[in-house]
């Protein structure tokens, strides 16, 4: 089931599979800003990363004595949503454990996805609520793909510009997991993300602890293609398929796993506790 947002600037279509975002379009020129899911290349638009964000350490999490295998992202983006609230502008879909979740993620819960349209800009708020007894461990990020206009132009056109400067470390993958020695810093004068077609070839680049709360997509000619409003989201991945046409800016509250991490799920490095009953928001806006 695909839902559609209007209102006088923009629209976007929204599954209730995986609360995923499909479209994302400006009423006053007929031009699409989210990947278009091209199976040749890759098959996402804009991923919810739940209950996890990455890869985990042998592919799994300790908790409690037992040992849960887990896949790349979590299960959210494969899941089906329930709609529990729908109107011109805005929906609302809700995710809650069952019996087939627990069998790999042994808590209670409740993730809420409200995306809602105001002016030229599209909200989306997460809230994470846990109905479990004890205390509940989990990452949450988001992996929008915005597609790239590539008509006489090419990746290397383009830039990713951050709202501060930034010293944050910069990490990339080795093989499965998170390096955990930081590259050499990518951005010209702490601030610009120059994109190319070889840019993303070892995969995604990974800051964590940004300090930017704005990234601006824009082309080198200075116009802006969409601004992303970060929320309280700590970390960041950029990513796209080598020489893709789109990328993918992700705020998210957690990272991959690297070789050092504990297997204990309480005692990984960006895993955030929540205490029976409490609530967990955040959220990113898109502007075109």
């Amino acid at each position: 089931m695909e839902l559609t947002l209007k209102n006088s600037h923009i629209s976007c279509q929204v599954s209730n599979i995986g609360a995923e975002l499909r479209s994302l379009r400006r009423l006053d020129h007929d031009d699409e800003y989210i990947w278009q899911r091209d199976p040749a290349i890759w098959v996402g638009s804009a991923p919810i990363l739940f209950p996890f964000v990455g890869r985990m350490k042998n592919a799994g999490f300790m908790h409690e004595g037992e040992y849960y295998l887990f896949p790349i992202h979590g299960f959210a983006a494969s899941a089906k949503f329930q709609l529990e609230a729908n109107t011109a502008e805005s929906v609302i879909f809700c995710l809650r454990s069952d019996q087939t979740t627990k069998q790999i993620y042994p808590f209670d819960f409740a993730l809420t996805v409200t995306f809602s349209l105001f002016m030229s800009t599209l909200n989306v708020h997460y809230t994470v609520e846990n109905l479990s007894l004890g205390t509940m461990y989990f990452a949450i990020g988001s992996h929008p793909a915005f597609r790239l206009p590539l008509e006489g132009a090419s990746l290397d056109d383009y830039f990713i510009e951050f709202s501060k400067p930034e010293v944050s470390e910069c990490y990339k993958l080795e093989g499965d997991l998170l390096a955990v020695n930081p590259i050499a810093h990518p951005l010209r004068f702490d601030r610009r993300l120059d994109l190319s077609a070889t840019i993303f070839d070892e995969d995604a680049l990974i800051f964590k602890h940004i300090r930017s709360r704005a990234l601006r997509l824009a082309h080198r000619s200075g116009a802006t293609r969409l601004t992303m409003h970060m929320g309280s989201a700590p970390h960041l991945g950029i990513w796209a398929k080598p020489a893709a046409p789109y990328v993918c800016i992700e705020p998210w509250h957690g990272y991959d796993d690297d070789a050092e991490s504990s297997e204990e799920l309480s005692k990984k490095q960006s895993v955030i506790s929540l205490r029976a009953g409490d609530v967990f928001k955040t959220d990113y806006t898109v502007s075109i």
